[in-house]
């Protein structure tokens, strides 16, 4: 198969999932791909749930642009669970399954916000408006804030939001811009991801 890209492996290391030409696939390890949404949308960016039992995903199916639907696994059935002006993408799920962060394009390629939606009420919220996004988000093992990427005034900055109030920070250059310091100093970041048990970060 070529195109492949955005692999990623289920929660229980038993099958992954990834999109190549517009289409997002799931394949059991040792086993063949299986194209499980079959239509002529840009599909792309599969993300597993915690539990492994659905896969969110970006699509512009019955849209003029992307949008995040979630399919259930075990059904195979895909709703829709945004409804937006800007295009969500890089969908990463909260550690309980509760809520889907990603970020939303809007205009220039990754000139975007970065955003959080709850899963049951399909009611999303802004966390960094503007920013120039690097890195799809990664949720700290809390669920109370996410970790990005991202280049809001011309540098590179690790940026840790909280979903819940909790007030931005960013570090850049060796410093922290913030009321709490919670990263270490970083600069040239275009990953970022957190440790299991999140106290780093990569």
């Amino acid at each position: 198969m070529v195109g492949v890209v955005l692999p990623k492996l289920s929660p229980a290391g038993r099958q992954g999932a990834f999109a190549a030409v517009g289409e997002c696939y799931v394949m059991p390890v040792g086993g063949k791909p299986v194209n499980i949404t079959k239509d002529a949308a840009l599909d792309t960016e599969p993300a597993w749930s915690p539990d492994g039992s659905q896969l969110a995903y970006s699509s512009d199916k019955d849209s003029d642009h992307l949008q995040l639907w979630i399919r259930d696994i075990k059904s195979g059935q895909s709703r829709r669970v945004t409804d937006l002006t800007t295009q969500p993408q890089g969908a990463a799920w909260s550690p309980d399954g509760s809520r889907i962060a990603f970020f939303n394009v809007d205009g220039m390629w990754r000139v975007a916000q970065m955003s959080v939606i709850d899963v049951a009420s399909g009611v999303a919220t802004v966390l960094d408006r503007g920013a120039f996004i690097i890195t799809a988000p990664s949720w700290l093992p809390d669920g109370k804030a996410v970790l990005y990427s991202s280049e809001a005034s011309g540098a590179p900055s690790l940026s840790i939001v909280g979903v819940d109030g909790r007030p931005l920070v960013r570090c850049r250059r060796g410093r922290s811009e913030g009321p709490a310091p919670e990263a270490g100093p970083a600069t040239g970041m275009y990953t970022a991801e957190v440790s299991p048990r999140g106290r780093r970060r990569a």
